[in-house]
């Protein structure tokens, strides 16, 4: 999804392109964190309500734990993205500087979503791994 040599805007119809991206990819990010927190919030009350369980040990509670500090530490990143936009907006810049910005921000962003589906899949992985070993 997510290329290196990611062109940056030179004008508004290419910064529309960037925007455009960036929405759709919050879009899905946004059904994609409701199922990960829905599957998060199972996994948790059958820890609850069956301690008894093996899948309700020790590791099950630390995987989740770290899954959780691992999202909290994304939402947190794109806080600042999205701050660090608005800031550039509230400065006095011409236009194809705030262009060069906003591009950047949404860069900086689509490579942040890409990092974050790529470390989820292989959480969720391992997951399924550990519990068809057990």
């Amino acid at each position: 999804m997510f290329k290196e040599n990611f062109p940056e805007p030179t004008s508004i119809p290419e910064l529309k392109n960037h925007v455009d991206l960036l929405v759709s990819s919050m879009k899905y990010l946004f059904y994609y964190l409701l199922a990960i927190m829905k599957l998060i919030y199972s996994q948790v009350k059958h820890i609850i309500d069956n301690p008894s369980d093996p899948e309700s040990d020790e590791n099950s509670l630390i995987f989740w734990r770290e899954y959780i500090l691992m999202m909290k530490d994304y939402i947190h990143e794109s806080k600042n993205l999205v701050e660090k936009g608005i800031n550039s907006w509230n400065q006095t810049i011409s236009r194809m500087e705030l262009i060069k910005v906003m591009a950047k921000a949404a860069v900086d962003q689509h490579r942040c979503i890409n990092i974050f589906y790529e470390v989820s899949f292989k959480k969720l992985k391992f997951l399924i791994e550990f519990k068809n070993i057990g």
